[in-house]
């Protein structure tokens, strides 16, 4: 689910950070410019993990900033083809459940073919109802489920997309299960 992602760029640092150490002005600008940020074909990036390297600052002539090559890792939020997940229901509808990662992922579906066999649409209560047996079990929003990687889609600017699966022994709603 988490990856490290090796980096390199050259970076310029502003003037007022050059009262700062060097190795923190370079960890200020790599957190502002990646933290929270999508990076395309590799995935959701969530933190600075460190800093590998960085050459030695020089200021151009026609500029007023220090100019270095920095090498970094991120850690990186990319799940795995069947990789099992938690996630917790924001949305419901006909054309089935959106699901949220941690807060900081919110691209995840799960479509109604995928979801228990038996389970309906309540039209009536906009939910989806998983019928077990003499059972209504109800997928909540709020609620956590436990699903499985089904694929994972890049839109053409690159944004990630998870498509998840629950038709399966152990999986769906935790509260099921416990």
């Amino acid at each position: 689910m988490f990856i490290l992602t090796r980096i390199e760029e050259r970076m310029s640092i502003a003037p007022e950070h050059f009262n700062k150490s060097l190795q923190d002005a370079i960890q200020e600008h790599v957190h502002g410019q990646y933290s929270a940020k999508f990076l395309p074909q590799v995935g959701q990036c969530v933190s600075v993990y460190d800093i590998i390297s960085s050459t030695a600052p020089k200021i151009l002539p026609d500029k007023c900033e220090y100019h270095i090559e920095v090498v970094f890792r991120l850690v990186v939020f990319r799940p795995l083809f069947n990789e099992i997940l938690t996630a917790r229901i924001i949305a419901a509808d006909p054309r089935g459940l959106r699901l949220s990662i941690g807060g900081f992922f919110t691209k995840v579906k799960l479509l109604p073919h995928l979801l228990q066999e038996g389970t309906t649409w309540d039209a009536l209560e906009k939910i989806w109802v998983w019928n077990y047996e003499d059972h209504r079990l109800y997928m909540d929003v709020g609620d956590l489920v436990r699903f499985r990687v089904q694929a994972v889609h890049y839109d053409s600017v690159g944004r990630m997309k998870i498509h998840g699966r629950v038709n399966e022994s152990g999986l769906g709603m935790l509260k099921w299960w416990m």
